[in-house]
């Protein structure tokens, strides 16, 4: 189960607009085809337990 917070999310969205980034929060197993073809990929998580 994914959990975003709308309102860092919000917040981090717009700071990264400001450098010229564009902020995708969501699961990404789909991708984001709209935006393909991409030069750079980050991707942060937050785990609650360790397996």
């Amino acid at each position: 189960m994914s959990k975003v917070d709308p309102v860092v999310a919000k917040q981090a969205a717009r700071n990264l607009a400001q450098a010229g980034v564009h902020l995708v929060v969501g699961d990404s197993a789909a991708g984001c085809p709209e935006r393909a073809s991409y030069d750079r990929v980050h991707v942060t998580c937050g785990i609650r337990t360790v397996p």
